[in-house]
């Protein structure tokens, strides 16, 4: 790599190994323009909001909210959340929407509707049922399993019919 590159690594080894998180994320914003590593070295170094304002411009609202329940701003955390799952929503990353629901939100039900939401189509739908039947499972509610079992084959038995 070219000299200023070189120093600058180096220069960072040496302030990460010495605990000087603030001063490389400093480097890594303002030098080498890597703000996701800057916020990373923030929130090593416990500069929580400082590190939260770096996710924020970066729409990690996840990382947002965990960082915000350490400060134990509820809030504020459950606000990034919500964020964050209208985000993965909108990415059609269902898996990880309803994770969000049902860990940080606790709104089973949400959770239960998106793992739903992307039957049949999504490329993730398998996976989608399969974590629907698991937190059935978890929670108790084999009646509801079964029926959305019984529904599947509903399903599969009339496309085997139209194919016929």
């Amino acid at each position: 790599g070219d000299w200023s590159s070189d120093v600058c690594s180096s220069d960072l080894g040496a302030l990460k190994a010495g605990r000087h998180w603030h001063e490389a994320a400093v480097l890594y914003r303002d030098k080498l323009q890597q703000p996701l590593e800057a916020a990373r070295c923030l929130e090593q170094g416990g500069m929580l909001l400082e590190a939260i304002e770096l996710y924020e411009k970066l729409h990690l609202h996840e990382t947002v909210g965990d960082l915000y329940s350490k400060l134990a701003e509820a809030e504020s955390a459950r606000a990034a959340y919500v964020l964050a799952t209208q985000q993965y929503h909108q990415q059609h990353q269902w898996l990880d929407a309803a994770r969000v629901e049902e860990q940080k939100l606790n709104d089973i039900e949400a959770a239960l509707r998106t793992l739903e939401s992307s039957w049949p189509d999504d490329i993730s739908a398998a996976q989608c049922l399969q974590q629907k039947l698991q937190l059935l499972a978890r929670l108790d509610r084999a009646d509801e399993a079964r029926a959305r079992l019984l529904k599947l084959r509903d399903e599969v038995l009339e496309i085997g019919r139209a194919h016929v």
